[in-house]
């Protein structure tokens, strides 16, 4: 009978230690989008320390998988509400608004041509001047174009966190704001 129960005992103990991983992250993933700052924990916690959207009501955490979710999830930057965004996988700011992959010559301003570009500004090119701010002027509207696409302003008390393999590619996050928390999540740059 002291053999049964010890043998129950220890399946007990190994089911408990088997499991436990699988408990802590269910209930953890709520204390850890809503993590914080304390004051002087590093220069991003200066002052009082930084909140980030712990203090987010429940419609405004998002759970996040396309660059659309991801604009509309910020909503305007002037809006300081406290929210959360939960990055699940690869948000490709690349993209249309379909959610097709867009490449450098989906942002070329017409006329635009990078190997004429390189030769106008190579030394001692012998291109004329008005080549060169031509292609200047188109290289810099191509960027615009590009600009228009991929740069977010991320208002105050956010947090962005990823939870599944996040990560974001070709964004270029503005961070104009104060409060604003980053966590657990990869950036690749778009080329």
């Amino acid at each position: 009978m002291k053999k049964k129960l010890f043998l129950i005992a220890c399946i007990g103990a190994l089911a408990a230690i088997f499991l436990l991983p699988f408990v802590q992250s269910s209930m953890g993933k709520t204390d850890f989008i809503r993590e914080v700052l304390a004051k002087n924990d590093g220069f991003a916690a200066e002052g009082s320390g930084t909140t980030g959207g712990a203090a987010a009501v429940e419609d405004n955490i998002f759970r996040v998988t396309n660059r659309q979710e991801f604009i509309a999830a910020l909503g305007n930057r002037k809006n300081t509400e406290p929210r959360i965004l939960m990055i699940y996988g690869t948000i490709d700011f690349d993209t249309d608004a379909d959610g097709k992959h867009l490449t450098k010559e989906d942002y070329m301003a017409e006329g635009y041509d990078f190997q004429q570009y390189l030769d106008a500004h190579a030394p001692h090119s012998t291109v004329p001047q008005s080549r060169k701010e031509e292609q200047e002027k188109k290289r810099k509207q191509s960027q615009k174009n590009q600009e228009k696409n991929i740069m977010v302003h991320v208002p105050a008390n956010t947090s962005i966190i990823g939870i599944e393999h996040a990560k974001l590619k070709g964004v270029d996050l503005v961070l104009d704001a104060d409060n604003v928390i980053i966590r657990n999540i990869m950036f690749e740059s778009p080329y």
